[in-house]
């Protein structure tokens, strides 16, 4: 069975180490018994992995003065 959108989340705050032990524990053993679970932290990971291909961008030179004018109108 698909997991939730709450069970995706706590496989993001797993990833991020945002877990106490616990939770971590009792997230392991859903991962080790659940191959949703297991795969859906299975693609988490590999796109995570991806992330660090992509370009970085990097604000313009006028960033800041222009996001400081619209804020003060």
């Amino acid at each position: 069975m698909p997991l939730n959108e709450d069970e995706k989340a706590e496989l993001v705050a797993y990833l991020d180490g945002e877990l106490d032990e616990a939770s971590t524990q009792a997230l392991e053993a859903k991962i080790a018994a659940d191959p949703d679970a297991r795969a859906e932290l299975d693609a988490l990971q590999q796109t995570w992995g991806m992330l660090d291909f992509l370009p970085k961008s990097s604000p313009s030179p006028n960033f800041t003065n222009r996001t400081m004018e619209r804020l003060t109108l």
